[in-house]
């Protein structure tokens, strides 16, 4: 495990690996901070305050949902430094939730996802102008996820309305709200194609609230519907946090946040629980794009940073694991003890 200093007494309101995994941007009360792999901070941009989820990247841009508008940064990967100049406006949003960024050639893109209470704009990354009308959302929309083809929105809220699924390709049909136990985080199932043989998947999304996650399939072009069993969160009364859930890049495993103490490394499409690292007190917040490394924040606002060779090699030999390491990281690591 790698530990870095995090944001120290604060919660980390957005993290977001960059595409090519080298960077971790992580933002807070106190500013912007960029770290690498080892948890060595590159940068701090303290004036920088960036509004909880609203955080994106692409291969070669930082988006950020600020308190005066969207604003996009260059992100120069190879050397880990965030240029401070120049800083691109591309809208006047203030009010913005999470952010998302639809796939690299994914359908009906490219767009920057803006979920606002009541709407999510859809704007052009390049420029901010607006890709097409806002989609009218639920209150207190809050959450977003995009499917790996780019053919599906969801949106989550922060209150006690449920989740909305738009389908973006034409001819899909029309909205459909889902039923959930109140606030509600959404992710969608990564792969839209089998890895082998080619085949395609048909789009799942996951949901989690505050009694449980639970794994929804798109059926045959008719509606969506939730597939058994759900998955406990136990995250009801949990004062001040919400149900979270990251996927590994090739959809074989899923963690979970469990009960405020804990994660769960889930089968996906089973919902049954594979194994639960000794993460204590621990968060998850992301994992890199090529599956290596996850990031997760204590209570107390800290950073880790953890290799994720051990549980990789338990889930591989039930044939679970996911892609090869990444290239650029000496091997082997040094690890700090937890």
């Amino acid at each position: 495990c790698y530990r870095a200093a995090g944001h120290p007494g604060e919660k980390v309101d957005a993290a977001v690996w960059s595409r090519d995994g080298k960077v971790l941007a992580t933002a807070g009360r106190d500013g912007l901070r960029l770290w690498n792999w080892a948890g060595a901070q590159l940068a701090h941009l303290p004036d920088v305050r960036v509004r909880p989820g609203g955080m994106a990247c692409s291969t070669t841009h930082l988006y950020l949902a600020t308190e005066t508008g969207i604003v996009r940064r260059p992100l120069a990967s190879a050397t880990g430094r965030l240029p401070l100049v120049p800083v691109e406006m591309l809208s006047k949003i203030s009010d913005a939730g999470q952010i998302v960024l639809s796939p690299p050639g994914g359908t009906g893109g490219p767009y920057l996802a803006v979920a606002r209470d009541g709407e999510v704009a859809m704007l052009d990354p390049a420029s901010g102008a607006p890709r097409r009308p806002p989609l009218k959302s639920l209150p207190s929309t809050a959450f977003l996820a995009v499917s790996p083809d780019g053919n599906w929105l969801a949106a989550g809220t922060s209150g006690s309305t449920g989740v909305r699924v738009w389908p973006l390709a034409p001819s899909i049909g029309a909205h459909q709200d889902l039923r959930v136990h109140g606030a509600a985080t959404v992710a969608f199932y990564p792969l839209a194609e089998d890895p082998v043989t080619k085949d395609p998947i048909p789009p799942h999304l996951m949901t989690g609230d505050a009694k449980a996650y639970r794994m929804w399939v798109w059926n045959g072009g008719k509606k969506w519907v939730s597939k058994a069993p759900d998955h406990p969160s136990e995250m009801a009364n949990r004062r001040g946090r919400i149900a979270k859930m990251v996927f590994s890049p090739r959809g074989t495993a899923v963690v979970v946040s469990y009960d405020n103490k804990h994660l769960q490394i889930l089968h996906p499409t089973e919902m049954k629980l594979m194994t639960q690292p000794g993460f204590d007190e621990q968060w998850p917040l992301a994992i890199s794009p090529f599956g290596r490394m996850m990031a997760t924040e204590a209570a107390n606002g800290r950073l880790s940073i953890w290799d994720l060779a051990e549980i990789r090699n338990e889930l591989a030999s039930r044939g679970l694991d996911w892609p090869e390491l990444q290239p650029f990281y000496p091997v082997p690591i040094p690890l700090v003890t937890p």
